[in-house]
């Protein structure tokens, strides 16, 4: 896994609807399982490519990557569909 930021691990783990709530080593299994090609979605509007799978829990893990680094990723606890203006992440402000 490569992560765009030093440490950006830690506000990927945070206690927010959307974060992993498990400690680093957790997560970054989940997000190591995620980041794989056969788990790809699309491409953004902005570029990033979107990465997703259901765990065992019925939640969507997601991943988004630009320029080959991983910039963020979270859980949806509802599975949704890669929006061409947010990805996977909440929705943009605005728009439903």
């Amino acid at each position: 896994m490569i992560l765009s930021k030093q440490n950006y691990i830690f506000f990927i783990i945070i206690k927010a609807e959307g974060h992993f709530e498990k400690d680093p080593s957790e997560a970054r299994q989940e997000i190591d399982k995620t980041f794989k090609e056969k788990y790809f979605d699309k491409i953004d509007k902005y570029g990033n490519k979107w990465y997703s799978r259901i765990n065992e829990k019925n939640e969507q893990i997601w991943v988004r990557v630009r320029d080959g680094k991983i910039t963020d990723a979270g859980v949806n606890k509802e599975p949704r569909l890669v929006d061409p203006d947010s990805g996977l992440c909440k929705n943009i402000k605005g728009k439903k």
